[in-house]
């Protein structure tokens, strides 16, 4: 998932040249023993993608600068997106249920929902302003 991220990154820096800077910001999620959490973010961010630990599954949704919620969407990969096997990204990723990442333009906020056993809970916000 590093490498999918790092490329999400860089093809988001790109069109970022000059004084806008792309930034990627990890947070680990407090769970509370809480089923339904909501969370600030860092400041603004354009992409989000979340790994957790455990068997349960995530849903998540994203609040737009102007306030409205999207939908509850699945954290879910792709079979395509997961590491090939007996790999050292796969080796790395060991435990950890790796979503893909989802662009969501500017928001500012995040909700989850988590369903089954979720132990752990880890988001990865990338902000890539216009210019």
């Amino acid at each position: 998932m590093k490498s999918l991220l790092v490329a999400a990154i860089a093809f988001l820096a790109v069109p970022a040249t000059g004084s806008a800077a792309v930034s990627l910001t990890t947070r680990d999620v407090p769970l509370n023993d809480q089923r339904a959490l909501t969370a600030s973010a860092p400041r603004v961010f354009d992409l989000v993608g979340l790994h957790w630990r455990g068997a349960g599954s995530v849903e998540f949704r994203t609040r737009a600068l102007g306030g409205r919620w999207t939908a509850w969407q699945r954290a879910a990969p792709e079979a395509e997106d997961l590491p090939d096997a007996l790999t050292s990204e796969a080796r790395a990723a060991r435990g950890w249920r790796i979503g893909n990442p989802y662009w969501t333009g500017p928001s500012d906020r995040i909700a989850y929902r988590l369903h089954g056993r979720v132990e752990r809970l880890r988001a990865y916000f990338v902000r890539s302003p216009e210019e």
